[in-house]
């Protein structure tokens, strides 16, 4: 059945100095972290520095889920012929699949589509569409989201556009900016170390990790694939071992209980099982057996000849601008995104302004008039943030490309995205 309530991450941290030892006790056991804690005061610290890292989680993931799923609400909300229960269980179902496919860094056009093929026949069963309002959703949900290139779709089991895992890429920088500090590892061994956990991420049943048997599968991906020794994997793995925790915990509040990550992963597992036979098996099919099967099932040499030399072409330039892109963007993360909100924003948002039909001198304009309005933290008073607020809104307003109730939805984002700024401003200080 479909849920009719959502659930969302906590970016600001609860005082928890008054709770008791079994609070605490059932707030790990709810998560099924591991401790070893005899002191109330241990348990407490414990608690809190999980807590603290969800909190510091939470910021970099939704963005775009959060914008894709309150626009369609909006639509939805304004047509007819649609309960209002109906509307929230849809929402709050394509929310959850949006946000499972985000931890795992999938959020591609591929990923989305095959997700909402799995819930096209729940939705009109149960009523809550019609076949007609479904085609519309399809279309609202899964064209804000990037198309891999084909030999992405060739080579890759999963999706590895800048896209796709932009909020996991997030999360995994700042592992790997923690190896740095704290194991005095250079960028490329920690680099490394991440491109293990980011597969393990995607490939594992997220209400698992960081328990023994996860421990023990990555230590053995650490030793085979980084090609370090059984003592260094160990090390490795106990540095990062509350960051794995935090990130479970976060992933279970962000998008369901255990149950519904244990239900998600078994649809992911099956998804990657067809694409995995229609990207590795059928190809190898074609190459290495077909030659040897009649000459009636054999395609034309000069035709495949042919074939493969487009084919190899479009890779190579497929390829070269996939990575000067990808480049390019990093780098301006990297190092921008602190210099001014108009900055932070652009990188969370311009993609999805597109899709909406905004120019790019009118994305100009809001980049340019954010970046200057808030420049630091001390500009986040209140006063500047309803004054800005209000000329974007105007500024939206003359633009006329969406309804007055969209513009309230991109004032709300608005008010959100400043919140997230301001987070990741206090923890880099």
């Amino acid at each position: 059945m479909f849920a009719n309530s959502q659930q969302d991450p906590l970016s600001t941290v609860e005082d928890i100095s008054n709770w008791t030892r079994d609070q605490l006790q059932s707030y790990l056991d709810k998560y099924g972290i591991d401790y070893n804690v005899q002191k109330d005061s241990d348990l407490v610290s414990t608690v809190k520095s999980y807590r603290d890292a969800v909190a510091d989680t939470a910021g970099m993931f939704g963005d775009k889920v959060d914008s894709v799923v309150s626009g369609l609400k909006i639509k939805l909300d304004e047509q007819k012929g649609m309960t209002q229960n109906n509307v929230n269980a849809l929402v709050s179902e394509l929310q959850h699949t949006l946000r499972q496919l985000e931890l795992r860094g999938e959020l591609s056009r591929d990923r989305v589509q095959q997700a909402l093929d799995r819930l096209h026949k729940k939705a009109v069963h149960q009523k809550l569409v019609t076949e007609t309002q479904w085609r519309d959703i399809y279309n609202e949900v899964s064209s804000p989201f990037g198309e891999q290139t084909w030999y992405q779709r060739v080579f890759q089991a999963r999706p590895t556009d800048m896209d796709a895992s932009t909020s996991l890429n997030r999360w995994l920088d700042s592992v790997s900016e923690r190896l740095v500090e704290t194991k005095d590892m250079t960028q490329d061994q920690a680099a490394t170390v991440v491109d293990q956990l980011r597969t393990s991420v995607a490939q594992s049943d997220l209400s698992k990790l960081g328990d023994a048997h996860w421990r023990k599968k990555f230590q053995h991906r650490l030793e085979k694939q980084a090609r370090i020794s059984h003592e260094q994997s160990q090390d490795i793995i106990d540095a990062i071992q509350n960051d794995i925790n935090a990130y479970k915990i976060f992933a279970m509040d962000y998008a369901g209980a255990a149950a519904d990550h244990t239900r998600q992963w078994a649809d992911w597992a099956m998804d990657t099982c067809h694409n995995t036979y229609n990207t590795y098996l059928a190809p190898y099919v074609d190459t290495y057996l077909r030659p040897y099967l009649p000459a009636a099932w054999q395609t034309q040499k000069d035709d495949t000849l042919s074939a493969l030399r487009a084919a190899a072409e479009s890779m190579s330039n497929d390829w070269a601008a996939s990575s000067a892109s990808v480049e390019s963007r990093v780098t301006n993360a990297a190092q921008h995104w602190r210099d001014s909100f108009g900055q932070f924003w652009r990188e969370r948002q311009q993609d999805y302004y597109r899709q909406l039909g905004y120019s790019e001198a009118q994305i100009d304009w809001m980049q340019t008039y954010l970046g200057k309005a808030f420049t630091d933290q001390k500009a986040l008073t209140q006063a500047n943030i309803d004054q800005t607020l209000q000329n974007v809104r105007h500024y939206l307003q003359d633009a006329q490309v969406q309804s007055n109730a969209q513009i309230q939805h991109q004032m709300d984002q608005l008010k959100l995205q400043l919140e997230r700024w301001k987070n990741k401003l206090q923890h880099y200080q």
